[in-house]
């Protein structure tokens, strides 16, 4: 058996072994909390249309998700007229949608790998290394968030401009990889979606705009802004018509301050003052920990852009694709590590942006597994049925700090050695990463990816601002 072969039935194994894993977690009840408001979101979608979906359930999330989980819902429906529907079923088929767009990520990544130029052993290997990934076996498997759909459409945005519109259709393939005014209006309309599927897409827009300037100068920025709010518009098209629009807004924009804390269990630089700390009371002065967070990730924001046009200029005016996608990943790291409000969870689209360019790459590789480790460790220390009084959590004994949101008991002490080991564990992840990557010179982790990777196409060529 020679070496193609042999790569052929190992990766044949893992799908199998893969699938048979998949199915047994789908089958779990997971989140239940989580999960019983995706089932409503769901039969109201079914049932009522996606314009009456906000009046008939507590649905929280921008619009996307109900177009998604509608046709998940019919299916139910179905299956239900003819007996054959249970509570498994209903979980089985809310939990479809994030593995089908894992499937979607692994897809992704395996043609990165393959515009690199890499072997089949090596877009598998990093298929695998996405859908083996703890945090997306423990989030989007067992727990079953939707989180991997955002993260898709964050992943498909930043690959696309980076690699073009040949990423996505091989005819449009050049001997250079460009990027025209159909690229970034293609990657502004994923944007969109994920933003339109949960508000975490928000941040990203800046950093496109970004992209759009520097690879296709204003035209290209204003045909990407313009293409977003056409997709927006066809979204929200069925509140338009029937004058729902501003309570979709309304409901939508309470979920973003419904938990007005520093930090919801999220592992990150707010935890140096303690979870949960009210984040709109003023902490400095007149400022607020809000405030804080925001001029912090904007500190960080405006650091990675001028790094990333200081090596655009000293680049001859381009940039490799793995060089947009670490800045992609360094903006949803310092977002997560620096932003109040986000939850456990809110890392998890940094995973997919690292694998993107990782693998070939020892030092980056290195962060994509911490990272990996981080997102785990932070959901199955406060999500249940981890969290609850249980060994080794309960050695030491409770300590006199008050649980929330769990305010009918204590932490213990080994719960908060992990707690606080964890957080200490991403701030130096963090720390050594965005050092890393805003050193000066070429030892510059992104000045690094310039050329790092062996037999890759030729760098991204910033074609003049008018034309396609």
């Amino acid at each position: 058996m020679n070496n193609k072969q042999r790569t052929l039935a190992l990766s044949i194994l893992l799908a199998v072994i893969y699938l048979i894993l998949r199915w047994r977690l789908l089958l779990n009840p997971g989140m239940t909390f989580d999960l019983d408001l995706y089932k409503e979101w769901m039969l109201r979608a079914a049932q009522f249309g996606i314009s009456q979906i906000y009046r008939t359930s507590r649905m929280d999330y921008p619009p996307l998700y109900a177009y998604i989980l509608k046709p998940f819902g019919w299916v139910y429906n179905i299956m239900a007229a003819q007996g054959i529907a249970g509570p498994q079923t209903l979980t089985t088929l809310v939990k479809l949608p994030p593995l089908l767009f894992d499937f979607g990520v692994a897809a992704l990544l395996w043609r990165c790998m393959s515009l690199e130029g890499k072997s089949v052993a090596w877009r598998a290997g990093l298929a695998a290394a996405y859908l083996f990934n703890p945090a997306v076996l423990f989030l989007s498997a067992y727990w079953g968030a939707p989180d991997p759909i955002h993260s898709f459409f964050i992943l498909a945005c930043f690959v696309t401009m980076a690699y073009g519109t040949g990423f996505w259709f091989r005819s449009h393939r050049s001997p250079g990889i460009t990027t025209s005014n159909t690229a970034v209006a293609l990657a502004w309309t994923l944007l969109t979606l994920a933003a339109l599927m949960k508000p975490l897409g928000l941040p990203y827009f800046p950093l496109l705009f970004f992209f759009s300037l520097i690879l296709r100068g204003v035209r290209g920025a204003i045909v990407g802004m313009a293409t977003s709010i056409f997709v927006g518009l066809l979204v929200f098209a069925p509140f338009l018509v029937s004058a729902d629009a501003f309570e979709v807004f309304r409901r939508v924009l309470t979920d973003i301050g419904a938990m007005p804390f520093t930090s919801s269990n999220a592992h990150n630089f707010w935890w140096l003052i303690g979870g949960w700390y009210y984040s709109e009371v003023p902490w400095l002065g007149p400022l607020t920990p809000t405030h804080v967070g925001l001029i912090l990730f904007g500190l960080c924001y405006v650091a990675l852009c001028w790094k990333t046009w200081t090596q655009f200029l000293s680049q001859g005016r381009t940039l490799s694709p793995a060089q947009i996608l670490d800045t992609a990943a360094m903006v949803s790291f310092s977002f997560f590590m620096f932003s109040t409000h986000p939850h456990e969870h809110h890392l998890f689209a940094t995973v997919p942006l690292h694998a993107s360019f990782a693998l070939p790459s020892r030092a980056w590789r290195n962060v994509f597994f911490c990272v990996s480790i981080g997102v785990f460790i932070n959901c199955w220390l406060h999500d249940s049925p981890m969290d609850t009084e249980h060994w080794p959590y309960t050695i030491g004994g409770p300590t006199t700090i008050e649980h929330p949101p769990k305010f009918d008991r204590p932490y213990y002490v080994a719960e908060l050695v992990a707690i606080w080991s964890s957080v200490f564990f991403n701030l130096a992840v963090y720390g050594v990463t965005i050092v890393g990557v805003l050193w000066r010179g070429k030892k510059g982790w992104l000045a690094r990816l310039f050329s790092s990777v062996d037999n890759s196409p030729p760098p991204l060529e910033n074609l003049p601002a008018s034309g396609e």
